[in-house]
């Protein structure tokens, strides 16, 4: 099996993927850098439950392509993005400014605070995948009948080894 070659074809796949759902070149300019899309990312994901089928094991519901929120805290979202608390800290009162993010209470422990998407920031997620599956609708509309049911095929086939791979999550 080919696997380097296959290995080397789906980084430059998925790279290609992050510039259509960019827009094609550049970011969101005036809107969101890119440290801000990633924290706000880990707090809404606009695919939901994309990556659980439906019973039956067929393809997800169109309810399970709803955003999925969450909160975290600030220790949280610096150790998943690998940057300091002080960093993510900055990042985070840029994004209340702009009013895609707030702080709240923990209803949990009031002495921890919790950073939570606004509506406006799970507005904007949805609207950047939107756009980006779009573009990406095209794409796939332009493939040969068969190069995309082979496509298909392959991706439900690694969507399988992968589900198998991690004991099933």
């Amino acid at each position: 099996m080919p696997v380097e070659e296959i290995l080397s074809s789906f980084h430059r796949v998925m790279t290609a993927v992050a510039r259509v759902h960019q827009g094609g070149g550049g970011w969101v300019p005036g809107r969101l850098t890119m440290p801000q899309f990633r924290l706000l990312m880990l707090l809404v994901r606009p695919w939901g439950k994309l990556l659980q089928p439906e019973r039956g094991g067929g393809a997800p519901g169109p309810a399970a392509l709803a955003p999925a929120e969450r909160t975290a805290t600030v220790t949280e979202l610096a150790r998943r993005m690998e940057l300091s608390a002080p960093t993510v800290s900055g990042i985070i009162d840029r994004l209340v400014q702009a009013g895609y993010v707030e702080r709240r209470r923990s209803e949990d422990d009031r002495r921890m605070v919790e950073v939570v998407p606004t509506r406006r920031g799970r507005d904007l997620v949805t609207e950047l995948f939107a756009a980006g599956d779009e573009r990406f609708r095209r794409l796939l509309s332009a493939l040969e009948p068969e190069d995309a049911q082979a496509l298909l095929r392959g991706l439900r086939a690694l969507e399988r080894a992968m589900r198998e791979g991690s004991g099933g999550g």
